[in-house]
């Protein structure tokens, strides 16, 4: 059997959303930021790897400090670990804010699969050491 919730909701539809005021503003600047954008790429190209880097050591602030501070919840070391990972990310993308997010995530991608070829290289090597003995 299916319940429904029967709390009454105000003028905007969302009972703990913000004034309907607040949304036309946040619309209106959400708006012009789109036009920024759309008149000059090469600024946007520029300014996005700095914004979601910054946004990424923020995150990954609070997220240390959360893990310190809810040390009941039982995941101390993982919070750690991925506040760690959103920080790196965020240096890495604000140091190269001259290029592009795709460089970024491309240059990742290239220097992962030459560390996977390496040590495939490696391990072939050592196996082939190993069956290949010479005779005599």
């Amino acid at each position: 059997m299916a319940s429904y919730d029967t709390m009454p909701v105000n003028a905007g539809g969302d009972p703990s959303g913000p004034p309907p005021s607040v949304r036309v503003v946040l619309g209106g600047v959400m708006l012009l930021a789109g036009l920024v954008v759309l008149t000059d790429v090469a600024f946007a190209s520029v300014v996005t790897p700095v914004f979601v880097g910054t946004a990424a050591i923020l995150v990954g602030v609070f997220e240390i400090v959360y893990a310190f501070w809810a040390r009941r919840w039982g995941g101390l070391s993982w919070q750690t670990l991925l506040g760690s990972l959103y920080i790196a990310l965020g240096l890495m993308l604000t140091d190269v804010a001259g290029s592009s997010l795709m460089e970024v995530l491309t240059n990742i991608v290239a220097r992962s699969v030459r560390t996977q070829e390496l040590l495939q290289t490696y391990t072939i090597g050592l196996l082939c050491k190993r069956r290949l003995r010479p005779i005599g």
